[in-house]
This record gives C-alpha cells, sequence and structure tokens, in this order.
C-alpha cells in the first residue's frame, strides 16, 4: 500500500514545484531572540533593549497575523491543490491557490481551535497537578527525620513523568493523525467543522494501525529526503556560515564604539536566518502534505479499502 503511496506522492510533489511557493508562505515564520543581551544593559543601554523588546512583541504579533491569514490560506490551498491534482483537474496560479483556500478560513480557524485547545487544558492540568505534587514533596521533606523520604519519593516523580512524557510522545502522534485526516475531509470534502472531526475519527478508529504506520513511513521518507538534499543543504550552510562569520566578526568589530548598530545588525541577521529556516523545512512539510493527501484518499476509495465487508465510504456515511 505505502510503497505506491510514497511513490504517486513523491511524483506530484516534484513535478508541481508551483505548490512549493504556496508551501513557503505556509510554514514561513519570524525569530527574534533577545536573551544575549539580557545581561548587557550598561552596554547597549536600558532604551536600546525596551526597544528590541517591543520590536520582538511586535515580531511575535505579526508571526500570529500572519498565520492565521496568509499561512492558513496557504495551508489550505496546498491541501486542496495536491488534492485536485491528484483527481486529475489542474490547479491555477499561486494567487488563485490562495484564495481557494481563503473559502475555508473561517473553518479551519474553527477546527485548529478544536484541536488546539484541549492541548492547552490537558497541559495546564498537568502542570497544576506537578505543581501540587512538588508543593507536597516540599512540605514532607522539610520536617526534621523526612530526609529518608527525598530519594523515594524523587525516584517516583521521575518515573511519573517519564510515564507521562511517553503518553505525551504516543497521544501527540495520534492527535498529529486525527488533525491531518480533519484537514483533508473538510478541505477535500467540503464539511463542516463538527463533521470533519466525526469523520476523522472513524477512520482512526477503523484505520488505527494503517495511520501509525503512515507516520512511520513518512518519518523514513523524510530521513530519506534529508539525506539526498543533504548535498545542496551543505553547500547554503557553507554560504550561510560564511556571512555569519563576517556579520559576526562585523558586530564584534563595531561593538565597543558602537553598540547598538552591533546588536542591530545581529538582530537583523538572526530574523533572515528563521526566515531561511522556515523556508528550508518548507519542502518537507508541503511533501507531507501530499503524502497525507495520498493516505487519506487511498482510504476513502470503495475499490481499496472495506470495513467489515463494507466499501468504506459507505461506513464514512453512517459515521455522519
Amino acid at each position: 500500500m505505502y510503497s505506491e503511496i510514497v511513490k504517486k506522492s513523491l511524483d506530484i510533489w516534484w513535478k508541481n514545484k508551483r505548490l512549493w511557493i504556496v508551501g513557503i508562505l505556509a510554514a514561513l515564520t519570524l525569530s527574534v531572540s533577545t536573551s544575549s543581551y539580557s545581561n548587557s544593559s550598561s552596554k547597549f543601554g536600558s532604551e536600546f533593549l525596551i526597544f528590541l523588546s517591543i520590536f520582538s512583541l511586535i515580531v511575535m504579533v505579526i508571526n500570529f497575523s500572519y498565520t492565521i491569514t496568509i499561512g492558513m490560506f496557504a495551508d489550505a490551498g496546498l491541501i486542496i491543490g495536491y488534492g485536485d491534482l491528484y483527481k486529475g483537474k489542474s490547479i491555477g496560479s499561486v494567487m488563485d491557490i490562495l484564495k481557494t483556500g481563503k473559502k475555508y478560513w473561517l473553518r479551519m480557524i474553527g477546527l485548529t481551535a478544536c484541536f488546539i485547545i484541549p492541548i492547552f487544558v490537558i497541559v495546564f492540568v498537568v502542570m497544576a497537578v506537578l505543581f501540587l505534587v512538588f508543593g507536597g514533596v516540599a512540605l514532607l521533606t522539610s520536617g526534621a527525620g523526612a530526609k529518608e523520604m527525598v530519594a523515594g519519593v524523587g525516584l517516583i516523580i521521575i518515573l511519573a513523568m517519564c510515564f507521562l512524557g511517553v503518553i505525551g510522545f504516543v497521544f501527540s502522534i495520534i492527535w498529529a493523525i486525527h488533525f491531518n485526516m480533519a484537514q483533508r475531509v473538510l478541505l477535500l470534502e467540503d464539511k463542516g467543522v463538527i463533521d470533519s472531526i466525526k469523520i476523522s475519527f472513524h477512520m482512526l478508529k477503523v484505520n488505527f494501525w494503517r495511520l501509525i504506520e503512515g507516520v512511520i513511513v513518512l518519518f523514513g521518507i523524510e530521513i530519506l529526503l534529508m539525506i539526498v538534499l543533504l548535498l545542496p543543504a551543505i553547500l547554503v550552510g557553507v554560504i550561510v556560515f560564511a556571512i555569519a562569520a563576517f556579520v559576526g566578526i562585523a558586530a564584534l568589530a563595531l561593538e565597543p564604539t558602537m553598540p547598538l548598530i552591533s546588536a542591530i545588525i545581529l538582530t537583523v541577521f538572526g530574523v533572515i536566518t528563521s526566515i531561511l529556516v522556515s523556508i528550508a523545512g518548507s519542502f518537507l512539510s508541503s511533501f507531507g502534505q501530499v503524502y497525507w493527501n495520498m493516505i487519506y484518499f487511498k482510504l476513502t476509495e470503495a475499490k481499496n479499502h472495506l470495513v467489515n465487508g463494507e466499501p468504506e465510504k459507505e461506513s464514512l456515511a453512517k459515521a455522519k
């Protein structure tokens, strides 16, 4: 099953480089770090640190605004575009693809919120429980004669955290599969948010191990792609490293006399580097989108998949 999916995914991904641009727009992010200046107020001045903090906040706002607008248009357009190509349809220009994705914007916002909010709630609850546990341990070990309890309680806490880490890792994989399938139901079948979640859950339940295999295969393919792209990545890395070295030397040379200019140079270079990193990662994420499309189509084609002797489409209709 997966050999055919991988072959078809690579073929569609490689032959339609126009969608790579859409993938870049979907993955584009900016980042600014202020950690290198946090202990240098005497050198840069408190005014500059305030400016840098405000600048970082502005970048965060721009990132968030971009992600929930153009980034989401591009993400939806990418999935629909690869879906149309699989069905033998033509795709328009990059702007046409973005406009198509924009039509599903509110539903994509709703679907994303349905998957993100529970994660925040779970993390908050787990952190609250850990806080109470650590607080209780601190109280127990603060009294006289309680020090011998520290080793045993500490071991239990470490084991509990390891267990929670494993559970969290497994849950994140399953949750990501659920989200990917729900996106495709919403965008490729033009369903609502709740229907998409219900149908995706049904698909996950019926095809659980097949989808887990799909994640493993995708992980292996991405490793192979990274190996194939290693040489150009090394060449680009050498160029970026040379530029970074030049910028670093220039910044250090300016630092004694013009620390503000030095810091601005390093900050701007950091932003540019974050853009390059997001562009590099966009190629793998674009392949991931077409790959999940192929899995979705494979599982929903009646001639290729049966559930208890019945076509998958009939089974999906029951779930609606």
